[in-house]
């Protein structure tokens, strides 16, 4: 979903989702980059890898891959701040079944909320996904 969307927006290279299941997450599956992770419109996120799952990080991450700001939304990560897999029934059935719920995240959060929710979400409804170039 994240490279059919990075394509689409006219963006090169390999992106990932920001989600984990029972046995995968983003912890094991991401570049644990020395980089910046920076949005579409030039705001740093978060300094590297090692500041991104900290538990904080530096700016909401509230814009779509078009650069359009979208405050205020749940995100889809069933994933702690610190990148590994939350909970090991909370992806939707490993993100194929809509008769689950999720952990997700806050778009408006800059604390462990961004990805860490205190709340799951029906699988049947609607949410966002980070996506994350690697």
């Amino acid at each position: 979903k994240c490279q059919s969307l990075a394509k689409a927006a006219g963006y090169n290279g390999t992106f990932k989702a920001w989600l984990s299941h029972s046995y995968d997450s983003p912890s094991n599956r991401f570049t644990h980059s020395t980089l910046p992770y920076v949005l579409v419109i030039g705001k740093t996120v978060a300094k590297n890898w090692n500041d991104l799952v900290d538990g904080t990080i530096s700016q909401e991450i509230n814009y779509t891959e078009k650069g359009e700001l979208r405050d205020r939304y749940y995100v889809w990560t069933n994933t702690k701040y610190d990148g590994t897999t939350h909970e090991t029934l909370g992806s939707c059935q490993g993100w194929t079944e809509d008769y689950w719920d999720s952990k997700i995240g806050y778009s408006s959060a800059t604390n462990g909320f961004w990805t860490q929710g205190s709340n799951s979400l029906s699988c049947k409804l609607s949410a966002s996904i980070y996506c994350f170039q690697q």
